[in-house]
This record gives C-alpha cells, sequence and structure tokens, in this order.
C-alpha cells in the first residue's frame, strides 16, 4: 500500500507538498503539527481520537470523521465527513486545502475547543464524577 501511495503522489506531482512520515516520535510530532496546512483524520473506529485533539491544539485546520467520539470531541471546530464516502472524503480535502477563509476559522477554533480537555479539566470531570458515584 506505501508504494502504491508513494507512486501516486509521484505522479500526481506532489512530492514536495505531501510527506509520508512513518512512526514520529511524540518529542517530533507538535513540529509536524506546526508545518502542516491542514490535518485530514478519516477514521472509521475511534476510542477517543487523542490525534485530532492534538491537530486542533495545535491550531491545525482539521478536517475528521464525523463518527462518536470524533464529533462530539470536535464539534465545530473541524470539518466533519463521513469516512465511509471517499467522495466526502475527497471534497474534504479539497475544500480544507483551497477555502482560506475556512482554514483560518478552524485554525482559531481549534485551540478554544482543545483547552477544554486540559488534564486540570479531565482530572476535575472525573473527581465529580467519582464523588457523585460515592453519594449513590
Amino acid at each position: 500500500a506505501a508504494s502504491r501511495l508513494e507512486s501516486l503522489r509521484s505522479r500526481l506531482a506532489l512530492d514536495q507538498a505531501v510527506v509520508f512520515t512513518g512512526w514520529v516520535p511524540r518529542h517530533e510530532l507538535y513540529d509536524l503539527y506546526l508545518k502542516a496546512t491542514a490535518f485530514l483524520y478519516p477514521s472509521r473506529f475511534e476510542g477517543f481520537g487523542l490525534p485530532v485533539l492534538e491537530a486542533l491544539a495545535a491550531g491545525v485546520p482539521t478536517a475528521c470523521s464525523s463518527i462518536e467520539p470524533l464529533a462530539g470531541l470536535a464539534g465545530a471546530a473541524v470539518l466533519p465527513f463521513h469516512p465511509g464516502d471517499v467522495s466526502a472524503v475527497y471534497e474534504a480535502m479539497v475544500r480544507i486545502t483551497s477555502d482560506a477563509p475556512l482554514r483560518s476559522r478552524l485554525a482559531a477554533a481549534g485551540p478554544a475547543r482543545a483547552r477544554g480537555f486540559s488534564w486540570e479539566n479531565t482530572a476535575r470531570r472525573t473527581l465529580e464524577a467519582l464523588l457523585a458515584a460515592a453519594d449513590k
């Protein structure tokens, strides 16, 4: 599959625009987010969606699957699409890379949305849930 994608990238003359990184160490990940024009996450099944949250926190305009939990996690801070619809994924890629006002809006919305998922907020909500459960 990788060689097929690399061949397609060359055929479309996208060698300078599309980078296949393979595994990236955590300490290098944020720098990659900052260099990205956009972040596309076509997941069909998801436990939480940490990569989407990381991209939002970095201010990267993001398009992602409209599945849960991504839809609830990202809200209006992303351009959603149905992951099983190839045309929808393609349209999201085209829109997010060609529509500068959309990219600006998503880039601004991302960090604000991600702040709601800080460790402090997560710890507070967990404690509230545990205390509520203990009262029952």
